[in-house]
């Protein structure tokens, strides 16, 4: 109410002393002092946010150059990446390469020792088998070599001086040639050159190795055997006690050839199954 009339009477004032009035209110002067204040506040404000700004820009600018550094070192580092991978690649390759045959290997190596358990059995079956039955040469050899402890070599010069001995002493000493010598000439003057010729023939004899015997030589002193078996209608013991009567040392030759021949029989049933044995060891 004061205030209105404030501005009734000063247009009163203006139309007497030609003179302007001008009131303001209390309120508004607040406004003023406060706006002021309030712009104060706020420049505060936006400084302290634009420092925080140029603080972050700097902050992102040198982020940036530090991110271009890394980048390039990245780079280098892929490189040097790309090329070990490519060496690990290739080693990988050659790796599974020798693996698939360190594989192979192995199996082939268990199939090798599937393989060589058994041949073990067989080996082993196959050297007692020869080891049996080489035991039933034994008495053979034995006899054969009793047989020749009878002999003298006065018996065999006896012999030898004879210019025409009796058919069976020829028969019982030209059998046991065919063992001693790989000849097919068995004529009594060859007979006696090359065998009842040789002053260690009771040595040689009894030294013997049934392993160098060959077979043509055992057929012709099997083939002689029988001739004279059919002949003499005697086998056996009969037989030896036949040649014992026709001379000592004829009946030593003839038993050592009888007991030599049989040693043979073994022999060559043995000696493949010996060698097969060696065979499948090696």
């Amino acid at each position: 109410m004061i205030h209105q009339s404030v501005q009734k009477y000063s247009i009163e004032f203006d139309a007497i002393y030609k003179r302007k009035n001008y009131s303001t209110p209390k309120n508004y002067l607040d406004f003023i002092q406060n706006y002021m204040k309030f712009l104060a506040d706020k420049r505060k404000i936006c400084d302290f946010q634009v420092r925080r700004l140029e603080g972050g820009l700097a902050t992102l600018e040198n982020a940036s150059e530090v991110c271009k550094d890394l980048s390039e070192e990245l780079a280098i580092k892929n490189a040097i990446i790309a090329d070990k991978k490519t060496v690990v690649e290739a080693i990988i390759v050659d790796i599974q390469g020798k693996s698939e045959v360190a594989g192979k290997q192995q199996k082939a190596a268990s199939e090798k020792k599937a393989i060589l358990a058994v041949q073990a059995v067989e080996i082993s079956a196959a050297k007692a088998e020869a080891t049996e039955e080489l035991k039933a040469a034994a008495p053979a050899l034995a006899a054969a070599q009793l047989a020749l402890q009878q002999i003298q070599n006065k018996d065999i010069t006896e012999i030898k001086a004879l210019a025409n001995p009796p058919e069976a002493v020829k028969q019982a000493i030209t059998i046991a040639f065919h063992y001693y010598a790989r000849d097919s000439n068995d004529t009594w003057a060859n007979v006696k050159l090359k065998m009842l010729g040789n002053m260690q023939l009771l040595t040689s004899l009894k030294e013997y190795d049934i392993s160098k015997a060959k077979s043509d030589q055992a057929n012709r002193c099997k083939q002689l055997l029988k001739a004279l078996r059919n002949e003499t209608k005697l086998d056996g013991d009969e037989l030896q006690k036949h040649m014992d009567s026709k001379s000592k040392a004829a009946g030593g030759l003839f038993k050592w050839a009888v007991s030599t021949d049989g040693c043979f029989d073994i022999f060559q049933n043995v000696e493949p199954k010996r060698k097969k044995a060696e065979q499948m060891a090696i």
